[in-house]
């Protein structure tokens, strides 16, 4: 049988492998034609070389102002900002943050697990974390749910400790990766309903004793204060992710929440991205032989909540995989108890117990197959995004913070949801080191752009034809600096200055 120690050395030769693998195998090409990842490297860029300032985190799109916008607490940010200042600005900077973040997940959850099914067991899991959907593709993305998901873990194993032994310095380490966790990303709250599932059912004297209602209460505090922070940044300068305040909000409605096709969604997209169709699997072989105890019951109901609470996006394949990225460890969790029970179920031998780990890193290397070949597709699909290499264009046209106006495919109203939209694409801003603003496809008009142009807009993007309602003015005021099959580059009036009349001019 693998001893602790062992298990804790493979673990970590597997990792290094690993992170070997995945930096020759998925560098980050396409961070630019990514929405939330050229996002997420634009705010580390502006942390950088604008404001030092996590609690003051800034957008490119947000005009002539500073940019600063309700978002979660850009903690990874913070940290990727750090290695551009010392390393420059490459996205190779983000991805470093995001591997070592998924490495330790799969250090924290071996240890996590291995400490209630065995060595062995631990072992298994750690390389799930590696190998899984998420795990291949935060690893390698410029996006904060890597570190989110490393403190939510540390949050588990520490509170899990706290229950065992009741050591106070555990919860209380439990309750500070959780409030860092909740900042970052605000669905890891459901772990938070999780514990409180654990200690209602195994733990109840517990209830009795301030120190759990403090922690709680604690996390709960910071979270909130991050919250309404972020909400004053949207009342004061108008810009925001949707997190509590403006922008497009994340939660369904009540008819929404039972609408079979966006269950049905949320269904193929967990199956996908988050639990998994084996873990799913032996999620409910262990519940049908009663396996589940209060772990499994309370990680599970938070799961499921948290996926709910964020339907709008939990639904889309693609953009909203990462919203599953808890059901991860739920996942891992149930491939650990159900090795662990198989394994103790075989006859004492080494042979057997090998037969068993050798089908289990047969079938996790397949699955690393799988999941890098998915990852490597979908960047190819990427790239080349025409605002993106309108905006490499631009780029070599205009001086760094010039202000531009990008055009967006995306509509400021969402039909189907009833709701303000996210239509800010950040892309061309990342792409030309720029900022100004994004127009809206449904709602651009002649008025709007040229407001932004006297307020020092110097160009107009679009990728395609610009909309129908922009074409008079652009014609009349503005002039082609460029065009190409991606699309066009307008230079603006500005100052006083009318570049279509000048091109007139004789």
């Amino acid at each position: 049988m693998i001893t602790r120690r062992a298990s804790f050395v493979t673990l970590l030769a597997l990792t290094a492998v690993w992170l070997v693998a995945q930096s020759c195998l998925l560098p980050p090409i396409a961070v630019a034609e990514h929405w939330r990842q050229a996002e997420t490297a634009s705010m580390a860029l502006n942390l950088a070389h604008r404001e030092f300032d996590p609690f003051f985190p800034q957008i490119n799109w947000g005009g002539d102002g500073p940019g600063y916008v309700e978002a979660e607490f850009p903690l990874y940010q913070a940290l990727v900002a750090a290695l551009m200042l010392v390393f420059g600005d490459s996205p190779w900077t983000g991805m470093a943050v995001s591997l070592a973040c998924i490495a330790a997940c799969a250090v924290a959850v071996c240890a996590l697990v291995g400490r209630r099914f065995g060595a062995a067991a631990g072992l298994v899991a750690g390389a799930y974390v590696l190998t899984s959907r998420l795990g291949v593709h935060l690893s390698a993305a410029v996006m904060p749910d890597a570190l989110a998901v490393l403190l939510y873990v540390v949050a588990l194993e520490r509170f899990l400790a706290w229950v065992q032994g009741r050591r106070t310095s555990a919860l209380l380490w439990s309750a500070a990766a959780l409030a860092l966790s909740a900042c970052i990303k605000p669905t890891a709250l459901g772990l938070g309903v999780a514990e409180f599932g654990i200690v209602i059912v195994s733990a109840r004297d517990a209830l009795r004793r301030p120190w759990v209602w403090l922690a709680w209460a604690g996390v709960l505090a910071v979270c909130a204060a991050w919250l309404l922070h972020a909400a004053h940044l949207h009342a004061v300068w108008g810009n925001s992710f949707g997190v509590i305040a403006g922008g497009d909000s994340k939660f369904p409605l009540l008819a929404q929440v039972f609408d079979r096709d966006h269950l049905y969604a949320l269904g193929r997209v967990s199956l996908e991205w988050g639990i998994g169709g084996v873990p799913l699997l032996f999620g409910l072989g262990l519940l049908l032989w009663r396996r589940w105890g209060p772990i499994e019951w309370s990680l599970a109901i938070a799961n499921v909540l948290v996926l709910i609470v964020s339907l709008r996006y939990a639904t889309l394949d693609y953009a909203g995989g990462h919203y599953h990225v808890f059901a991860m460890i739920l996942a891992a969790w149930f491939v650990a108890k159900a090795y662990a029970l198989v394994d103790r179920g075989l006859r004492e031998g080494a042979v057997a117990r090998r037969m068993l780990m050798v089908a289990a890193a047969v079938a996790l290397c397949a699955a690393y197959g799988r999941n890098v070949t998915a990852r490597r597709r979908e960047d190819r699909e990427q790239v080349p995004a025409a605002i993106v290499e309108l905006g490499r264009t631009l780029a070599t046209r205009v001086t760094p913070d010039t202000l531009v106006v990008a055009q967006s495919d995306d509509d400021a109203w969402d039909p189907a949801w009833q709701r303000a939209d996210n239509y800010q694409d950040p892309r061309l801003f990342y792409a030309s080191h720029t900022r100004g603003w994004v127009l809206p496809h449904d709602v651009a008009d002649a008025t709007t752009l040229a407001d932004f142009a006297a307020r020092g807009a110097e160009y107009y993007v679009v990728a395609g034809p610009p909309p129908a309602a922009l074409e008079p003015w652009l014609a009349e005021h503005a002039r082609v600096v460029y065009r190409d099959r991606f699309g066009s580059i307008f230079e603006l009036p500005t100052g006083g200055h009318d570049p279509a009349a000048a091109a007139a001019a004789p």
